[in-house]
């Protein structure tokens, strides 16, 4: 039986018909000893759960937990090292509604919104609620994860927030 390319050696084609065949595919991400949990969402966004254990849960259970963020991951993050496959489930509620992510130009300061791959211009949306487009690799949301669960800042999460400029 051939071995299945990873996500990172496809073409772009082959990557956009895996990331349509794993949708809703739930992940155990392995953090020191305890699980934190996540899912595969429309367009390679991960939806991780406010959700640790020392043990993998069911589906249900994991499923029940409510959502802390929602972010673009690099390709090879449902493939990495201490990230399992548990299942698949179609999505529902809150995983069906569309995310929107700003983009910032860091030389004009312009800010325009992303909705599911389509940007448009900035509206008065509170960009504090946000994430920044970025695409996120596993060590990036593991990091995230950890200092979660720890209670402590993290500082990629600071460095992408918008920060708005100041006049003059």
């Amino acid at each position: 039986m051939p071995r299945r390319k990873k996500p990172g050696g496809m073409s772009i084609q082959d990557y956009r018909a895996y990331l349509a065949e794993h949708v809703g595919d739930f992940y155990a991400i392995a953090l020191e000893g305890r699980y934190a949990f996540g899912r595969m969402v429309r367009r390679g966004e991960l939806a991780c759960y406010d959700l640790m254990s020392p043990t993998i849960l069911d589906l249900d259970a994991i499923e029940k937990a409510p959502i802390l963020f929602i972010v673009p991951v690099m390709r090879d993050c449902f493939v990495s090292p201490g990230w399992q496959l548990l299942g698949n489930r179609p999505l529902a509620g809150e995983l069906l509604k569309p995310v929107m992510h700003f983009r910032e130009d860091p030389i004009t300061g312009f800010v325009d919104i992303d909705e599911e791959g389509e940007f448009r211009p900035y509206a008065d949306e509170d960009l504090s609620k946000l994430e920044r487009v970025a695409g996120w690799s596993a060590w990036h949301i593991e990091s995230r994860l950890r200092d979660h669960f720890a209670g402590r800042p993290n500082q990629i999460v600071d460095r992408l927030k918008y920060k708005p400029r100041r006049a003059g």
